[in-house]
Parts: C-alpha cells; sequence; structure tokens
C-alpha cells in the first residue's frame, strides 16, 4: 500500500537527538522513532482516533546540546583555574589571590553569559499538534520541528483527512 504522506521531525533532548518520521497510509500511521542509538516502530490504526479537530498547543523544549556544551567548558575552565592555582609555587604570592578570584569571576561571568545567551536563543516555543484516541487520552502528538518543519500544516490535515475517511 502507498503511503499518503510522510514528515520527519527531528528534537535535541538533553544530549540526545530525537528522530521521529511519520507516514501516514489510508487506515494507520506509522511511527519510526530514534533516539540516541535506540530505535523503535510502532504502527497506530486510525481507526482509534477521535474524529475531532487535533488539540494545538506550545511546547518549550529544554535548551539542548549548545548550552550542556557551555556548561562543560565552563566547569572544565574552573577546575583549570583551580588546578594551576594550587599546583604552581609561583602563583602561591600574597597578592595572586585577587587575580586568581578575578579570573575565576571572569569565566564564570563569561560563560553565564553564553549560557543566557543559548538559553534565550534555543528555547524558543514548537507548535504541537495532538491526535486524541476514542478513550480522550493523546494518542498521538506531532512536532513542528526537524526537516520538513514547513509542511507541518499540511501533514496534520492529511492525517485529520484521513481519520475522518476512516
Amino acid at each position: 500500500m502507498e503511503p499518503v504522506a510522510t514528515y520527519r521531525e527531528r528534537v535535541v533532548r538533553g544530549l540526545k537527538i530525537q528522530r521521529r518520521t511519520f507516514t501516514l497510509y489510508p487506515d494507520r500511521v506509522e511511527v519510526h522513532l530514534r533516539w540516541g542509538q535506540v530505535a523503535s516502530d510502532l504502527q497506530l490504526p486510525l481507526a482509534e482516533f477521535r474524529a475531532a479537530p487535533p488539540v494545538r498547543s506550545k511546547l518549550r523544549l529544554a535548551i539542548g546540546r549548545r548550552a550542556n556544551l557551555w556548561a562543560m567548558v565552563f566547569f572544565m575552565s574552573l577546575c583549570a583555574v583551580l588546578l594551576v592555582r594550587s599546583t604552581v609555587p609561583s602563583l602561591m604570592g600574597p597578592g595572586v589571590w585577587g587575580t586568581a578570584i578575578l579570573a575565576v569571576v571572569g569565566v564564570l561571568a563569561g560563560c553565564l553569559t553564553i549560557a543566557l545567551l543559548a538559553a534565550w536563543r534555543f528555547r524558543r516555543p514548537v507548535d504541537v499538534a495532538k491526535f486524541l484516541g476514542a478513550d480522550g487520552a493523546v494518542k498521538l502528538d506531532i512536532l513542528r520541528s526537524g526537516p520538513d518543519a514547513k509542511r507541518f500544516a499540511d501533514f496534520v490535515d492529511a492525517i485529520r483527512k484521513q481519520i475522518k475517511s476512516a
């Protein structure tokens, strides 16, 4: 049986990228999930869905990989400053404490600024379409994210039409 439509989404959650591929057939939706090294397939019959329009909402995703990277850079910089300070004897003089504290505060301020900018840039709301089952529970959710984000509305409408005809 030929698919009616396909949709690919990609979301960064923590340190892993979640990829889902939705394939719409006349009688079912097939979902292929890949999260890091784990992959799974799921088939959802359209007869189990409620014929109401999907519930649309916004979702704020986690900051993602770049913010985690900057947090690691901050921690390693702090460790390096403390390690150099404790192992180099020439830095043990009386005026060095002020310099070391200034360096640590400078690294902290720089990393905090970068982390805040990353949080501001990458934590954006994402559109979500949730399809409800006959019992009212969410059976399928689709995010406007990834390579096919521009086709999100068309794919959601195609699923809604297939549910009505199923």
